[in-house]
């Protein structure tokens, strides 16, 4: 094992082969453990699939498919964010990866935009987007954000 290798997993419980292992040290905001790897800060789980499995494919990212259907309410605090066992890893796009697990069901029930506008059938747009599928948009916001573009507001 090399130097990098054993500096991880002095960072990780490694557990059972089925089980969660998870990172130990720092981590970010949002419950992501971190590790310099190549010289870049990744998330410890990414570090883990590109040392122990390989590559990330191009458009891909990596997601805990420990988390899928666990009935976590994720947050920074869902422990599965912090798990680096290479078995729970796998390659997929952005819209699978939030459509996954609490994500899409959680963003599906929202009633209001981030700025509090109710998504009403007149008030929402849906976009087709190349890297999150279909996206709703509050065109109030979308309004406001044109006029104070144009220095109206």
């Amino acid at each position: 094992m090399s130097a990098v290798e054993d500096r991880f997993w002095a960072k990780v419980i490694k557990l059972g082969p089925d089980e969660c292992w998870p990172w130990t040290a720092g981590k970010n905001a949002d419950g992501y453990g971190r590790f310099r790897l190549n010289g870049r800060t990744e998330n410890a789980h990414r570090a883990a699939y590109l040392m122990f499995v390989g590559p990330v494919p191009d458009g891909r990212l990596v997601d805990h498919t420990c988390h899928n259907n666990s009935g976590c309410i994720m947050g920074r605090t869902c422990p599965h964010r912090a798990c680096c066992n290479p078995a729970h890893l796998e390659p997929v796009t952005n819209k699978v990866n939030s459509t996954r697990g609490n994500n899409g069901r959680h963003n599906a029930i929202k009633t209001r935009c981030p700025k509090g506008h109710e998504y009403t059938e007149a008030n929402t747009q849906i976009i087709n987007s190349k890297t999150n599928g279909r996206e709703r948009r509050c065109k109030t916001c979308a309004e406001l954000s044109r006029l104070a573009r144009l220095g109206r507001i």
